[in-house]
């Protein structure tokens, strides 16, 4: 296997995130409210947000970490 570019390895990350961003979206409501927590959509969609990005930044600094390390 040949080493990934950096743009490949942002690129699946980004892929990889955008998956779990529809997943959380989609099971977080009632995920909250099986738990008992209160929130607003606004709240909802800013610690998504939040989380997204935090994933795309750990995603690609493991990538890139498992791509540099020798087979």
């Amino acid at each position: 296997m040949g080493n990934q570019t950096k743009v490949n390895s942002i690129l699946e990350s980004v892929s990889n995130t955008a998956i779990g961003l529809v997943t959380t979206l989609l099971f977080s409501p009632f995920i909250y409210n099986m738990v008992g927590m209160v929130y607003t959509y606004g709240q909802l969609g800013l610690v998504t947000v939040l989380f997204t990005l935090l994933s795309i930044v750990r995603g690609y600094i493991i990538r890139r970490f498992f791509n540099k390390k020798p087979n």
